[in-house]
């Protein structure tokens, strides 16, 4: 049946399982012909994926980057919160000596 629409030079689009791939997919055949004959077809195809299997890679990246954000801005955050308060542990111990009678 599909032979004989694709001899006729008519394009077969389907949606459904396919058995080779073991997947849904939405497939397009194309006849190739060569005066009015059938030389060969084009299968062009799209599988059907599930959400999941489309964002998998991406969310494991995401994460990834996430991760390494945080460590960034943590040591950043860390460098900046010592280069402030720098000044006033100098202060504390210069008053802890005075105190202890180091003038």
């Amino acid at each position: 049946m599909e032979r004989g629409q694709l001899e006729d030079g008519k394009m077969i689009s389907k949606k459904g399982l396919e058995k080779f791939f073991g997947r849904k997919m939405i497939s397009v055949l194309i006849p190739l012909l060569d005066n009015d004959e059938l030389e060969g077809i084009l299968y062009l195809y799209i599988p059907l994926e599930n959400i999941s299997e489309l964002t998998h890679d991406f969310t494991i990246l995401w994460l990834l980057r996430g991760v390494i954000f945080i460590t960034i801005a943590l040591m950043l955050g860390y460098i900046l919160i010592n280069r402030l308060t720098r000044p006033l542990d100098e202060m504390k111990r210069a008053a802890q000596k005075v105190s202890s009678g180091d003038y």
